[in-house]
């Protein structure tokens, strides 16, 4: 952690990014419990789910064009405070119109609107690292640190949120987002002070020629993504696993608990803490160092995704806390070496003067079947046992293990020998046109 130490400014965001996000999570399980162990509605907690998702989803690349027209730490501030403000507006509607004949709709309509406010911080990770740091091995520690302490936003939403939950009431999760809130607003108050320490921290990444607008930096960026072969290749990947991850954690994991268990919120967090400690042991396990070792980048990646497919058989066929507990280790472990593999490896493949739109499309990418897996899920869980999905989704996740193991064009990314802004050498035609 001496990297978060001796750069206030990458401190400053990884706690306004974690805080919101966590705000964010915090909510969900709000809904969740209220529309799950409360009243049991499974299909208007996946609606509003999906819709949430939805636009979540529209915004991320919308994000990664905005966010090259307006200064970083301004960028940055806005996006916080339309999520601490959103909270607001949903605190007191619950308080007000809680059960109402439109309650729907009156949670539905903030909940969007912070949803998007964590949208707009999604995508910024590559700018911030490449404004902030210099030199190909301090990047790399920067997004391994971000990628790895990234992921306890869901140690500190919805693990804490289940406890509080069952400790004090579903009302303790909108006192925690608010919490989170304040320290995101302090994050992206100490990051504007220490970003305008450094030379320039709201410049383009790169000289990207004339300036042109955001919706040709959208496109431009769309266009990226799908005729690099590598970046085609892992966001397909990415769709299939996010397919089911989302429903998993925040639909079928709580109603297989629940439901089929006769657990509680309680056992939620347990398990969703499991997960965390997963993500956490997972940087400095021995296990981790032996397979760097002993493996290649591309062998690791695919022993990764196996594991994370094995797990989530494993949990399909298991009931015992206990054993729940371990398999939801082994995910969050897997999830996250997985994503710092491949994402550090396409921080060194992708030129810094493209790094933000593309990774805002990325993004897209990856999460856009989330909203069609909340819905499926929905429909699914009216005729299919919570466990039965959890088995068929487990079986699709077998895809991105073969489309991984039959890429060539991923395999060769992963090389030792491929230099910084390997696309630009590969695709050239792409990236001096576009």
């Amino acid at each position: 952690m001496e990297i978060i130490r001796n750069n206030s400014a990458f401190a400053s965001y990884l706690l306004l990014d974690i805080s919101m996000d966590s705000a964010f999570r915090s909510v969900q399980v709000y809904v969740t419990w209220w529309f799950l162990q409360m009243h049991d509605m499974p299909a208007s907690l996946s609606a509003i789910l999906a819709i949430v998702s939805f636009f979540n989803l529209i915004f991320i690349p919308i994000s990664g064009a905005w966010s090259n027209k307006i200064p970083l730490p301004n960028y940055i501030a806005h996006a916080v405070h339309l999520g601490c403000f959103m909270l607001i507006i949903l605190v007191v509607a619950i308080a007000l119109l809680e059960g109402t004949k439109y309650w729907l709709c009156i949670l539905t309509i903030p909940m969007v609107f912070l949803g998007i406010a964590t949208a707009l911080l999604r995508p910024l990770s590559m700018k911030v690292i490449n404004t902030l740091f210099k030199g190909e091995l301090a990047i790399s520690k920067a997004y391994k640190t971000k990628y790895s302490l990234a992921m306890l936003n869901i140690l500190l939403g919805p693990t804490l949120s289940g406890f509080m939950i069952e400790a004090y009431g579903g009302k303790a999760a909108l006192v925690l987002a608010f919490f989170f809130c304040g320290l995101a607003w302090l994050g992206a108050t100490l990051f504007k002070r220490a970003a305008l320490k450094k030379s320039s921290p709201h410049a383009p990444s790169g000289d990207r020629g004339p300036k042109v607008g955001w919706v040709t930096e959208l496109i431009r960026g769309f266009q990226l993504s799908f005729y690099v072969k590598e970046e085609r290749a892992i966001a397909t990947m990415s769709i299939l696993l996010n397919f089911f991850f989302s429903p998993f954690m925040f639909l079928l994991l709580p109603a297989v608990v629940i439901q089929l268990h006769g657990y509680t919120l309680r056992e939620v967090g347990l398990i969703e803490l499991c997960f965390g400690l997963g993500i956490v042991i997972s940087c400095t396990s021995p296990a981790t160092s032996f397979v760097r070792r002993n493996l290649s980048l591309y062998h690791a990646c695919l022993l990764y995704i196996i594991l994370l497919t094995g797990a989530f058989f494993l949990f399909s066929m298991l009931s015992h806390l206990i054993f729940l507990c371990f398999t939801g280790a082994i995910m969050g472990a897997a999830l996250n070496l997985f994503n710092v593999v491949v994402n550090t490896r396409r921080l060194h493949c992708i030129p810094s003067s493209h790094q933000s739109i593309m990774e805002g499309c990325f993004v897209f990418l990856c999460t856009a079947a989330t909203p069609a897996g909340f819905i499926l899920t929905g429909i699914l869980m009216r005729v299919c046992p919570s466990q039965t999905i959890i088995g068929i989704y487990a079986a699709i996740c077998l895809f991105p293990v073969l489309f991984l193991y039959t890429s060539a064009s991923v395999k060769k990314m992963f090389q030792p020998s491929v230099q910084v802004d390997y696309y630009a050498q590969q695709y050239p035609h792409l990236f001096n046109c576009l």
